[in-house]
This record gives C-alpha cells, structure tokens and sequence, in this order.
C-alpha cells in the first residue's frame, strides 16, 4: 500500500453533498419575492369616468400557517354624479320593495279565498232532440187548417166543372182531373211540412246561439274573477320590475405575468452531479492503474 501510495498518491475523497435544505429555502424565498412584485404590478390603480378602482393592502397573519402575510383590499369609489345615482335608485328600489311588501296583506286576503264557482252563471247544456217540435208542429198545423178550406172549395168546384162539362164521375178524364188536383193538395201538405221544418231549424239555431252566449258568459266570468285574484300579486310584480342602476365595469388591463426566482435548488443538484461524475472517473482511473501495476508485478515475479 506504501507503494501504491507512492506511485499514484492518495485516493481524493468523494465531494461533499451541498445543503439541499438551504438551497431549497433560497430557491423558495426567491419565488416568493417574484411573486411579490407580480402583486403589486397586477394591482394598478383605474380611473374612468365613472369612477376609480384601487388597492390597498395591510399586514396580516395566514391563520393556517401563522405566517406574515399581505393583505390586499380592492376599493370601487363612485364619482359623486354616480353615486348620487345610485343612491337615488337605491332608494326608489327600497320604497317599491317598501310598496310591495305592503301590498301583502291584500295578496293573502285575495288567496284565501277560495274561488267562488256558486256565483258563476251556470254552463249550458248540450242541445238535445226535440228542440222547436212545438214551434214546427204549430206551423204545420196553422198552414193545413188554412189549406184545408181552400182545398175543399177547390174539390167542390173541380166536381162542379166537370158535371157541367158533361164529364161523368169515374171516367177517365175525371180520374185525370182528380189526380191532378191530388197532386197540387200534395204539394201544398208538403209545402206545410218544410216550413214547419224550416221553423223548427230556426228554433234550434236560436236556442243554440243561447246555449253559446250562456257558456261565454261563464267564461267571461270565471276569467273576471280570476285576474281580479290576481290582481295584487301582479301588482306586486309590477311594482317590484324595474331597471336598476348597474355598476360601471372597469376596463381590463395587460397584467404582468409572474417570474420564478433563481432555481438554486436545481443548480446545486446540478453542481454535486457534475462533482460525482469527475469522481467517479478518477476512481475508475485509479482502479485501472491499480490493476496494471499489478499486472507488472506479477510478470516481474515469475521472470525472477
């Protein structure tokens, strides 16, 4: 060992492993202190001509950590036309919602009541069969006691003219004269029929027209009494819709990005790697002259 010691010297020691704690501390620190002034570059002070947007901050203490930290406060701060606009709408706001509530009482009084379907004009119903037979059946009736007077007069004095045309009774042309006078008694009965009919029509269509305006009625009704149910609490709605005096919005700006602080923690690392790496090779060095030395002196060994 003397004489490796000798020849080569003495092994270095390994380098010495860097303070990673340290280095993280510093690395964080300087993060910090990036962040830091992205804050206070991020927090301008705008001013419109609405008003103005601002910062403050104070020293506070995170209650998780119990560590100093800052506090910041974003202020908003009206010019005085805008806040006495505000102010005003405010107080138009108040005094409607004032009304409304108000307005309440008549609200539950009108609810709870209940509807009142005894006081609506009752639904008529369906039209049934038989409607105007009465009507239909006095004219059919009126029409054939005319008729039937004037038919006799007529059958008596068609026999007359054909007793003194010299036509005797059941000869052919009586028959023919008969048949004819049958025919227009027909006529006149079925003349009696349809206006009896027609009269009937009327009848029904009137009595529908009733039926109708009845239903509506009730409609009208039951559309009456509901709105005036209705009635406060759309009041209410009324008095509660309205435009209100919106907050200006401030405009947007560029806002600065943070910047990491040095990575120390990183270059230490980085540093002990590059330290170990020439390490290593030199022990690798030395163990390859260790092995040759070696070799040597066995061949010296056997030469002797």
């Amino acid at each position: 060992m003397a004489l490796l010691d000798f020849l080569f010297g003495k092994p270095a020691p390994p380098p010495a492993a860097p303070d990673y704690a340290a280095a993280a501390k510093e690395t964080a620190a300087g993060n910090q202190e990036a962040q830091t002034r992205a804050d206070f570059a991020n927090r301008p002070t705008i001013n419109t001509p609405f008003g103005q947007e601002s910062w403050s901050q104070a020293a506070g203490v995170d209650p998780a950590t119990g560590k100093p930290v800052t506090q910041w406060t974003q202020n908003t701060t009206l010019t005085p036309d805008m806040q006495e606009a505000l102010d005003a709408q405010q107080g138009i706001d108040m005094g409607k919602s004032n009304l409304a509530l108000g307005s309440m009482d008549r609200l539950n009084e009108s609810y709870a009541k209940p509807f009142d379907w005894g006081g609506m004009p009752e639904r008529a119903g369906s039209l049934m069969g038989g409607v105007g037979d009465e009507s239909r059946k006095r004219v059919e009736q009126g029409m054939m006691d005319r008729l039937r007077p004037e038919q006799q007069y007529q059958q008596q004095a068609l026999e007359t003219s054909l007793a003194n045309k010299g036509i005797t009774a059941g000869s052919e042309a009586a028959k023919r004269a008969q048949q004819q006078q049958g025919d227009q008694f027909s006529r006149d009965q079925y003349n009696a029929l349809m206006a009896g009919g027609q009269e009937q029509m009327n009848q029904f269509n009137m009595a529908l027209q009733g039926s109708n305006f009845q239903n509506q009625n009730r409609q009208q009704a039951v559309a009456e009494q509901t709105q005036q149910r209705a009635m406060p609490l759309n009041e209410m709605n009324a008095i509660l819709t309205g435009t209100q005096v919106a907050m200006p919005n401030m405009p947007n700006f560029n806002t600065s990005q943070a910047v990491q602080g040095p990575n120390l923690l990183g270059a230490a690392q980085q540093q002990y790697g590059s330290a170990m790496n020439s390490y290593n090779a030199g022990q690798q060095q030395s163990a390859g002259n260790t092995q040759a030395l070696g070799s040597v002196a066995s061949m010296a060994s056997m030469a002797f």
